[in-house]
């Protein structure tokens, strides 16, 4: 690829990243309780059509996996003539279109030019999610002051509200493991977030984010002694915190509250969990379609529901594409812990989609955009490493 070319694609690079932070903006405004309908950055993907011509697919035991777990989701659309259509079956393919660029991007450019462009998006977004909570200060004291509803009543720029747009800022976060000072300064930004949110899951996350990192190849000895004493203080300050003052600081509370009768965001998992239990039957074996269990859990329970997944990916998986899709997912997540762990935690590709394996017990409903893209991207640089590695043994013998 020419000079020029590239510097074509790593700018509309940018702009789509960009785009695919702000989830939310639709072709004609900005959406609220819409968020199926057609996004501005869906409609930027085609721009990368042309750097396909002359990509070679690569065909390689990962990829494979991947490969598979697509074709039984895509399958999976036959069951629609039984439980009814679901429009997540265009996310599902909108975000395979996103493994490919992926790889494609990979083989573009090196995994450092990649990070940076990453890097320089994430700090943007971020700069202006915090001049949004400047802008909206007076809801968000509000909210502490008077403890109304889970979280604050501001607009959000991910889909799915405040627990989201805390998770993706925890998970950005794994893109700066490679620059100390930005990382820690990217994840106290996420903590304060998390705090701000009254979000236990982006906080749960923050602090996975940090123990994958903790033991990554990326840190020193000297920073896990300090990490180690550090935590120890932290960690006495945090249990007076719960002891002492957990009615002062809003996330704290919600987090002891867990489980507890008036605590309306567990409860809602824990329902939604046990209606799941009580209507999955063996013929859900094959599976419901994208997107389909909780309408299907609604018609078969007589219930409402009003979130739009399980919360567990996991389960919701099982229901929407049976044991075979259940299968291949499971092979995806042991691939890519396999992998990282080959590496030591090495590449922060490979290290945001294992952390989004992870958090898919608890978070998630499928067809997630960024982590496709960086599935992509991971398996390309982790094949092109090691094709790099084989090359250059080939040399040395040679010599």
């Amino acid at each position: 690829m020419s000079l020029k070319r590239k510097h074509i694609l790593a700018g509309l690079l940018v702009i789509f990243l960009f785009l695919l932070n702000f989830q939310m903006l639709g072709v004609g405004g900005w959406l609220a309780a819409n968020e199926s309908s057609l996004k501005v950055y869906q409609v930027f993907l085609p721009l990368f059509i042309p750097f396909f011509f002359n990509f070679k697919l690569p065909i390689k035991q990962g990829h494979i996996l991947v490969y598979a777990f697509m074709v039984v989701v895509l399958v999976s659309s036959v069951l629609y003539f039984f439980y009814g259509f679901n429009p997540l079956i265009f996310n599902y393919v909108f975000a395979f279109a996103l493994f490919f660029l992926g790889l494609l991007i990979a083989s573009r450019f090196e995994e450092r030019k990649i990070l940076s462009l990453f890097q320089f998006v994430i700090i943007i977004v971020n700069i202006i999610i915090l001049l949004k909570l400047v802008y909206f200060r007076e809801q968000i004291l509000n909210f502490f002051k008077f403890r109304y509803g889970g979280h604050p009543y501001i607009y959000y720029f991910y889909g799915g509200g405040p627990n989201l747009e805390a998770t993706w800022v925890a998970m950005n976060t794994l893109f700066f493991i490679n620059r100390k000072r930005l990382f820690y300064l990217i994840l106290a930004f996420s903590f304060a977030i998390s705090a701000i949110y009254a979000s236990r899951v982006g906080l749960i996350l923050t602090v996975l984010v940090f123990g994958i990192y903790f033991f990554s190849k990326r840190i020193s000895k000297l920073e896990k002694q300090v990490i180690i004493l550090l935590a120890v203080i932290i960690g006495l300050g945090f249990g007076y915190v719960i002891a002492k003052k957990s009615t002062e600081l809003y996330v704290i509370e919600r987090l002891t509250n867990i489980g507890s009768k008036g605590e309306l965001g567990s409860q809602g998992r824990l329902r939604i969990w046990k209606a799941y239990a009580e209507n999955f039957s063996a013929q859900n074996v094959l599976g419901v379609g994208a997107g389909n269990s909780i309408p299907y859990i609604e018609r078969k329970g007589e219930i409402e529901i009003r979130e739009n997944n399980l919360h567990n990916y996991y389960m919701q998986t099982l229901m929407d594409f049976g044991l075979l899709g259940l299968f291949a997912f499971l092979l995806l997540g042991l691939d890519v812990t396999d992998k990282n762990l080959r590496i030591k935690f090495y590449d922060p590709f490979g290290v945001y989609v294992l952390c989004y394996f992870i958090a898919c017990l608890i978070q998630f409903r499928g067809a997630e955009n960024y982590v496709w893209l960086a599935y992509g991207i991971f398996l390309g640089n982790y094949y092109k490493t090691r094709l790099q590695l084989r090359e250059s043994t080939l040399d040395k013998q040679s010599n």
